[in-house]
């Protein structure tokens, strides 16, 4: 009943355009070190804590690494964007 975005395309200038596709919704991304890389929220269609961060290479689209919540580890700083808006909304 609403769109779901599943795929996140990034174009370079005069470069062929990656595909980014977790396989799941991606809810959030931003770009990482000057766009070098781009880290994603990707969750299943229902939101909430079912989510995990995902970081991949922006010329590539390769899955470079990826934070669960449910590790109880610290996230990295690419993550950390995601994981305050995961925690400010389980309050």
């Amino acid at each position: 009943s609403y769109p779901e975005a599943f795929e996140l395309l990034v174009a370079w200038n005069g470069r062929r355009a990656q595909s980014i596709s977790p396989g799941r919704v991606i809810s959030a991304w931003h770009f990482v070190d000057g766009g070098r890389r781009i880290a994603a929220w990707d969750e299943t269609g229902h939101g909430g804590r079912f989510g995990k961060a995902t970081l991949y290479g922006s010329h590539t689209g390769k899955l470079l690494a990826e934070w669960n919540p449910d590790s109880k580890k610290t996230p990295p700083a690419w993550a950390a964007p995601f994981h305050a808006e995961w925690e400010n909304d389980s309050q």
